[in-house]
């Protein structure tokens, strides 16, 4: 019944099986001892996030475009999210439609002028967050204007 937590922080990346082995041997004498075995199903440690990497930032007339990719050497990209000028985090899908490996391409148009910040973060099938921000370029000021 003992519970024991065990902080992976700390341990490499990679998959791991336990062996937990039980012995009832200091209540018992030794030729009567018992002891007992079990291995887990193998399971992944992954304490790294992945990588955001923005690959372009397009201002056009009333709109902007920013394009990334995300990366995770050790488990699939579950999710993406945006967040314009620090407002609430809005979900973004990949260009293929799904977050199913560990390389995935994003595409986000903004309409409009207003947007001065995007930030945009990601997250690996472990809970790995990462983020980044897409340096903006400010609206073009039309000619004859201040």
């Amino acid at each position: 019944d003992e519970i024991v937590v065990w902080d992976t922080s700390s341990v490499p990346n990679g998959r791991y099986v336990l062996r937990i082995v039980a012995s009832d041997s200091p209540s018992n004498a030794p030729a009567t001892a018992l002891t007992g075995a079990l291995e887990s199903t193998a399971f992944d440690i992954d304490n790294t996030p992945p990588v955001i990497t923005v690959t372009s930032v397009n201002r056009q007339p009333n709109r902007l475009m920013i394009a990334f990719e995300v990366r995770d050497d050790n488990s699939n990209v579950q999710r993406a999210e945006y967040s314009l000028d620090g407002d609430r985090w809005q979900t973004i899908y990949p260009k293929d439609g799904i977050a199913d490996s560990r390389f995935e391409q994003f595409e986000l148009v903004l309409e409009g002028d207003a947007v001065r910040g995007v930030i945009v973060r990601a997250a690996d099938a472990l809970n790995n967050v990462a983020s980044a921000s897409a340096d903006v370029p400010t609206p073009a000021t039309p000619s004859g204007r201040r």
